[in-house]
């Protein structure tokens, strides 16, 4: 009898390959903006399809059905976490558009569903409540309160270095900064004017 590892290590497959990419395109998952959503749809369609071989590569294992047993686990775990146990509504609405809903579709993509009935649906809305981020639900916060603060702090940068500068000495040590960088400026090309002076009359004699 085979141990659970080496169920997981046949579904859950390590090497960077996606065999099963292919399946995608017809399901609208492409179409989805959340990039960890999008990567979970990618992620289930082809460890669906590394069940589904292991399980019929192996006729004679009469615990075969455990492939499909720890897939539906690892689908659930991953709804659970994304959608915060289904209390996220925004979250919740987009696993079904992208995942729930196209899940047929991704059956048909692979001919063959009669080895394991999986489960996309159903929310158990036992995740702590204080452990939702407040902008579960409005993902518009994050991207419209960064450019803002950024904004705000360029803003404060700059009003601050014009106060200093109309209020305060640094005008004139600005100043005076610049003067003597003109001048070693000036000496440095001076110097060099001479170099080249002499090595000129040298070359000459």
């Amino acid at each position: 009898m085979k141990m659970a590892p080496e169920y997981y290590q046949k579904i859950f497959l390590k090497d960077g390959n996606f065999k099963h990419a292919d399946k995608v395109i017809k399901t609208g998952i492409l179409d989805c903006n959340d990039p960890i959503l999008k990567s979970i749809a990618f992620l289930i369609i082809e460890n669906y399809g590394n069940a589904r071989d292991a399980y019929n590569a192996n006729t004679g294992d009469t615990n075969k059905e455990l492939y499909c047993t720890f897939l539906q686990e690892w689908i659930d775990y991953m709804k659970y976490f994304y959608t915060y146990g289904g209390k996220c509504d925004a979250k919740k609405k987009l696993w079904m558009k992208y995942i729930n809903e196209p899940w047929e579709q991704i059956e048909k993509e692979f001919h063959d569903n009669s080895w394991c009935s999986i489960s996309t649906e159903g929310f158990d809305n036992s995740f702590q409540s204080e452990l939702i981020p407040d902008n579960c639900n409005g993902h518009g916060t994050i991207s419209s309160v960064i450019p803002l603060s950024v904004c705000f702090s360029i803003f404060s940068f700059v009003l601050i270095c014009i106060i200093l500068y109309k209020f305060t000495p640094m005008e004139s040590w600005i100043k005076c900064y610049i003067r003597k960088k003109k001048k070693s400026l000036q000496d440095i090309n001076n110097e060099g004017k001479e170099e080249l002076s002499e090595n000129s009359l040298c070359n000459l004699n």
